[in-house]
């Protein structure tokens, strides 16, 4: 999921646009960071993906409904939740 932020990111490098990455500290994706298909990697387009790190649902809601403050132009522009099984009971009815 992280290339994806970094290849949409990268296309849009003439804008300000930017991206979180949510997860948790039991997650182990930094040790798997890795961008294989690249000979260079640009440190201007990683900056610009913020990781945060969220550990209850709670913190989740949180941080959506603070995004509610933030004026349409200054919003990120990809959000990725990593692991969201960890943050929801998705239940699927049968009929």
């Amino acid at each position: 999921m992280l290339h994806l932020l970094y290849e949409n990111l990268e296309q849009d490098k003439d804008t300000e646009s930017y991206a979180f990455f949510i997860t948790n500290r039991s997650s182990k994706f930094i040790n798997n960071l890795m961008f294989g298909k690249y000979d260079q990697v640009s440190k201007d387009v990683l900056e610009r993906i913020h990781i945060k790190y969220i550990e209850k649902y709670e913190e989740i809601i949180k941080f959506f409904d603070d995004l509610s403050f933030i004026s349409s132009e200054n919003l990120p522009a990809y959000i990725c939740l990593d692991r969201m099984n960890l943050f929801f009971n998705l239940v699927i009815l049968k009929s």
